[in-house]
């Protein structure tokens, strides 16, 4: 993984799902737990000095990261349309 194009998620078009706002925010609400803060899931992702945590705030191209970060970043659809896409 080099760029953040070499990882992307595809989802087909369903009656729940038909256009980037909508997977957005169903993609953030699962990310999210019940109060609102990252779930232990992706808080394991971003461990002090973890590869993936490395790897994505290259991408973000920011100076820190955790998970409370990247969802604020991802939040934003210019950058979910980096990693999510829809097709009929």
């Amino acid at each position: 993984m080099n760029d953040l194009g070499d990882i992307q998620w595809i989802f087909a078009k369903t009656n729940n799902i038909s256009d980037l706002q909508t997977l957005k925010a169903k993609v953030i609400e699962a990310l999210k737990t019940a109060d609102g803060k990252p779930i232990e899931e992706l808080e394991k992702l971003f461990k002090p000095n973890s590869a993936f945590s490395k790897k994505i705030l290259k991408w973000m191209g920011g100076k820190e990261i955790s998970s409370e970060i990247f969802l604020q970043w991802l939040d934003k659809l210019e950058n979910f349309e980096k990693i999510f896409e829809i097709v009929d």
